[in-house]
């Protein structure tokens, strides 16, 4: 616990932002005590929670609450655990928004070889629920149904900390040590705001969340995050209102880097490589 508050002292000594990594009650309690600025990832894990338990204990409903009513921020990047769903929905790939953001090769890859991925998942956990579902500990021995268990677990966890009125910074945790392919780049950003909308935070928190609080967090509020003469012009110029429906955040006309227009669909991984077969 000391090692942990002097680094948080001599970081914010140097003007920098602290994040910490855990998804344990523990870990959301060590990150309040030694004062971290952001905690990487929500609260999803804990003793039963991979017996796919739906009960949330009271532990974990504690530090929920004890994090809403901190100044700390949570990255939620709900994503992170929504990709492990990906290996039990094959029918994800057809979404058309993959070949925007994958090239055609790989696409292909993950229809074929790359299905793989979900028999090694379930060669890996598989006998372990069993063996814990034979003994009475786990509440199924599909795995499938273990994933949605989390997901149903976590959403009501943001739901809670979100009334309760704590700090959310956008973040998807992309493409990090997730099995499956459920969390591709770019396209993950707005399955993750999706995933938000849906467990009921509002759509004013989540355009902030990913533009002007997550800038104040890391301290670059004076350079981008809101769009205000002075600041560097890296925006989206979307055709609808994101204040409206989260529908508007998929719906972008132009990016602006620096100042430099770029249409999207020269973005598009589409645009280079051959159509999807």
């Amino acid at each position: 616990m000391a090692i942990g508050r002097k680094v948080v002292a001599e970081a914010h000594a140097r003007k920098l932002t602290v994040l910490l990594h855990g998804t344990t009650p523990n870990a959301h309690r060590y990150g309040l005590e030694i004062g971290v600025d952001v905690m990487a990832h929500g609260l999803w894990d804990w003793d039963g929670a991979k017996y796919g338990l739906p009960l949330i204990p009271n532990e974990v409903l504690t530090a929920a609450d004890a994090v809403a009513a901190s100044p700390m921020k949570i990255q939620p990047t709900w994503m992170a655990i929504a990709g492990m769903s990906s290996l039990f929905n094959p029918s994800l790939l057809d979404d058309p928004g993959y070949a925007n953001v994958l090239s055609a090769d790989y696409i292909n890859y993950l229809r074929g070889p790359g299905q793989r991925a979900r028999a090694d998942y379930q060669a890996r956990f598989g006998p372990f629920l069993a063996a814990a579902h034979a003994r009475g500990q786990a509440s199924s021995a599909d795995l499938r149904e273990i994933v949605d268990i989390y997901q149903r677990r976590y959403r009501s966890i943001l739901q809670r900390q979100h009334k309760a009125g704590a700090r959310f910074l956008f973040g998807t945790d992309t493409a990090v040590g997730t099995p499956g392919w459920g969390n591709p780049p770019g396209l993950s950003g707005f399955w993750e705001m999706q995933a938000w909308a849906d467990a009921g935070i509002d759509l004013g928190t989540i355009l902030k969340a990913a533009t002007i609080d997550n800038a104040r967090a890391f301290g670059l509020a004076d350079e981008i995050g809101s769009v205000e003469v002075g600041k560097r012009a890296d925006l989206l110029l979307l055709l609808a209102n994101p204040l409206t429906n989260i529908s508007a955040f998929n719906r972008i006309e132009k990016i602006f880097v620096a100042g430099e227009v770029i249409e999207r669909e020269a973005l598009a991984a589409s645009s280079a490589n051959p159509s999807v077969k």
